[in-house]
């Protein structure tokens, strides 16, 4: 299952929900309303969601609140775009989610 949390009105949204179904796979879709970091872990923990795809400040959020509450959703691939993101980031996402991939999307056409 794929968490497909970027809005709709971003470009690279798209393959996020695309790739997913066409490949036989599911969808989850955020909706409209606010979802803190807490609820999400929560939710990708009951959809076993096994990629997602965040801006670099949510990814941080949710690796924070994955080093208070230990216990990660078993996501094999994140991925994070449409900022930079700070090497302790990073390296704070590896430590507490602990995915098998962590992929920079954040490409020279965004500088």
């Amino acid at each position: 299952c794929e968490l497909h949390f970027m809005s709709f009105a971003f470009d690279g949204s798209h393959e996020g929900w695309m790739h997913p179904l066409i490949n036989g796979a599911s969808v989850l879709i955020r909706d409209d309303s606010l979802w803190l970091p807490e609820y999400t872990y929560q939710q990708m923990h009951r959809h076993n969601v096994t990629m997602a795809v965040f801006p670099p400040v949510y990814l941080q959020q949710l690796a924070e609140h994955a080093e208070r509450d230990g216990n990660p959703p078993e996501v094999r691939v994140y991925c994070f775009g449409g900022d930079a993101v700070a090497q302790a980031s990073y390296d704070l996402a590896w430590r507490a989610l602990k995915p098998t991939y962590l992929f920079n999307g954040y490409g020279p056409t965004e500088t």
